[in-house]
């Protein structure tokens, strides 16, 4: 018989046939000449590369196929590490396995699959040879029983086989019946007949009684282990329920057991250092500038002055106010810039401060003179003044005459609001300020979530002797400065920048502050609050700058906003005033 050699042919390229995933449909070819790896993720490294975005069960390195030169190549999988794991035929490995084509390679759980081929395909290995069985040896047959008698075979011989030799009758249980013989001494045909069909239908008769007999008895074992059965899923059940029962008051009782340990939690009192850690990040240092705008033109505003001396001028109605003009020569502008604080309030970038830091033409003026010379109009009389007025930029009252005529509004050239521990300003605009209380919002661009303090409105239950914490930034406090080295292409200088350094100072309420509204029901004279509706602090380590920063409770919840600061005291406006801004609708 004749041979032939059959030479396999070299693989030369690799095929991976996408089957799900961002790249389904998809069939990648490599070549393995000079390869000896393919690497497999998310990277823009990886040879075989799934979408960053919408295959992300897929990690940046997550496997490697090797391959090892031969003919046919060895190729083998191996995982990296990766998070989701790499599965080969819907099995996960958990060491480097050999691949062969056809093989389904899944990365991660519900991850992308591919099918592993290459080409030209190598011939598949025979089946073994199948053994055949031997053939069966037939029965052997039965002995065949001889007839005894010389003359031939009697009546019995032709008997059928269901007849015993004995003369018993069958189905009558071995009692020996004697058979009636014909004339000669045999048996008649005629009566054997008779004998075998009396036998079948007592045969018939028993098996007819005993299936009925087997009946009834199956049917009483299976009604009693039915019985049985019912008795016994009933007392499962019974002892499921109280399990059951069991497990949900003990649910129960760890739920009302965690509540209470929550609740014990929240009513233990934080001391300030854990109120500050938990709220600096959130407590921002504020930078303004701002001037007073005569309406009419949009120019700004000045005080005037004569030989170096500021004029004021007194109105009919008896106030004294600086004398305005919109020209500069020799005047002094209206504005000024300083510091404040000011704290997180809402995840959109929105500041809770002082009104008196974010619209400071809204609060009293503070003239850098000590004295000054006054016209007054009534009489147009000059002299000198001793005593400065109180003045509220906003609420001039300088029109008609010879005076400007028209309205007046203030504006921030500029307001930064900078985080603990940063260098970045960041540009804020006023939203709204109270029109009856020293608290303004001020919103701040950014597109990220900030996390913001948490408000509590103790008005009602607030009392002298509740311990407070106050963050901010008071400007006795020595500054930190950082030079900011500058990566931008097209301005190389350096920048210096304040680094904000947050103040923790620790008290208690002095005192409420309050009009008694009760004398008046009582029809006695009304008592009024000359520092308006606050607390009184026994906070004195503030200062100048820590206007605007937030009055903690000693569960780290901000009660009142810090205002002002006079010699030993220091006041805070009712965080209730606060809210009321940011929901104007309604509390």
């Amino acid at each position: 018989m004749a041979t032939s050699t059959y030479a396999s042919p070299t693989v030369t390229k690799i095929l991976l046939r996408h089957l799900s995933g961002s790249r389904v449909n998809q069939v990648e070819e490599f070549r393995i000449a000079h390869l000896t790896e393919l690497d497999i993720g998310r990277d823009s490294g990886c040879q075989v590369r799934y979408d960053p975005d919408r295959d992300d069960l897929v990690g940046r390195h997550h496997a490697k196929i090797n391959i090892e030169s031969g003919d046919p190549p060895i190729f083998t999988l191996k995982d990296l590490g990766s998070r989701n794991g790499t599965y080969v035929n819907r099995q996960r490995i958990a060491a480097p396995v050999r691949l062969y084509p056809g093989d389904v390679v899944q990365l991660g759980p519900g991850g992308p699959e591919f099918m592993f081929d290459v080409e030209p395909h190598p011939p598949e290995a025979l089946r073994p040879t199948r053994i055949a069985g031997e053939a069966l040896t037939p029965p052997p047959k039965a002995t065949r029983v001889a007839d005894a008698r010389p003359n031939g075979p009697s009546p019995m011989a032709v008997m059928p086989a269901s007849v015993p030799p004995t003369g018993s009758i069958p189905g009558n249980f071995q009692t020996p019946v004697p058979l009636p013989t014909a004339p000669g001494g045999g048996i008649g045909k005629a009566t054997v007949e008779r004998m075998i069909g009396q036998a079948k239908s007592d045969n018939r008769l028993t098996i007819v009684l005993v299936a009925s007999l087997v009946l009834v008895i199956v049917a009483g074992v299976v009604g009693y282990l039915g019985y049985l059965g019912y008795k016994q899923q009933k007392q499962v059940d019974t002892k499921i329920a109280a399990t059951q029962e069991h497990a949900e008051r003990v649910k129960q009782q760890a739920e009302a057991a965690r509540s209470e340990v929550e609740r014990q939690k929240a009513d233990a009192p934080l001391d300030p250092s854990a109120i500050a850690a938990a709220n600096s990040a959130a407590v921002v240092y504020l930078e303004v500038g701002w001037k007073l705008i005569y309406t009419q033109t949009g120019q700004q505003l000045y005080h005037c002055f004569r030989d170096g001396m500021p004029l004021f001028v007194r109105l009919e109605d008896g106030t004294t106010e600086p004398w305005l003009t919109t020209r500069p020569d020799g005047n002094r502008p209206i504005g000024g810039e300083h510091t404040g604080t000011g704290f997180v309030v809402g995840e959109e970038g929105f500041i809770l401060t002082n009104r008196h830091v974010a619209a400071s033409w809204k609060s009293r003026y503070e003239f850098p003179d000590a004295t000054g010379m006054v016209f007054d109009v009534r009489t147009g009389n000059v002299s000198f003044l001793t005593q400065l007025p109180e003045w509220v930029p906003s609420e001039t009252k300088q029109a008609g005459g010879k005076f400007l005529q028209g309205g007046f509004e203030g504006r921030n050239d500029y307001l930064y609001a900078t985080f603990a521990n940063k260098t970045q300003r960041i540009l804020g605009q006023l939203s709204v300020a109270s029109d009856r209380h020293d608290v303004a919002l001020v919103k701040i661009g950014v597109p990220g979530r900030i996390k913001p303090v948490e408000l509590f409105d103790s008005y009602d239950n607030i009392k002298p002797g509740d311990s407070v914490t106050v963050l901010g930034y008071p400007g006795l406090t020595p500054k930190k400065y950082g030079v900011i080295a500058s990566k931008d292409l097209f301005n190389r200088e350096a920048q210096t920048r304040v680094v904000p350094n947050v103040t923790v100072s620790s008290g208690v309420i002095s005192a409420l502050l309050r009009d008694d509204t009760s004398t008046t029901a009582a029809g006695r004279d009304r008592v009024v609050s000359v520092m308006g509706d606050s607390y009184q602090l026994s906070i004195n380590s503030t200062g100048p700058g820590n206007s605007g920063g937030p009055v903690f409770d000693n569960r780290g919840r901000v009660v009142a906003v810090f205002n002002a600061g006079a010699e030993r005291v220091t006041y805070a406006v009712p965080i209730r005033y606060g809210l009321e801004l940011m929901n104007p609708a309604g509390r």
